[in-house]
């Protein structure tokens, strides 16, 4: 039976700090198809807080590069399928060397 997912990080990354946020750990067996991604980057990020989407070990959300903001609300439709058993999580890098920044991330998608 297929089950709605609804899940949200905040990100929280002192100065020049980066790494992993676990947002969802799929089933094993069950298979996840993510349809919309959004994340919210307040004022003041200045583009210095990268988001990086993973799907395990591998980027996916981009491929490559990164995702980036300054209060605004970027919102990316899609229909990926991830690996069953893995776990989504978000990579985050602050670039920024005077200042801590946050952003939220939201997944929304179908795991059956």
């Amino acid at each position: 039976m297929a089950r709605e997912v609804f899940q949200q990080a905040y990100i929280y990354a002192s100065v020049g700090a980066s790494g992993f946020t676990e947002l969802y750990r799929i089933e094993p067996g069950r298979r996840f198809r993510l349809r919309r991604l959004t994340i919210n980057f307040p004022s003041g990020t200045g583009y210095t807080l990268r988001i990086v989407i993973y799907d395990g070990n591998i980027p996916v959300i981009p491929e490559s590069g990164f995702i980036v903001g300054d209060d605004e609300k970027i919102v990316i439709e899609t229909d990926k399928e991830f690996t069953p058993g893995s776990t989504i999580r978000v990579f985050y890098h602050n670039t920024d060397g005077a200042y801590p920044h946050a952003a939220t991330v939201n997944i929304e998608g179908v795991e059956e």
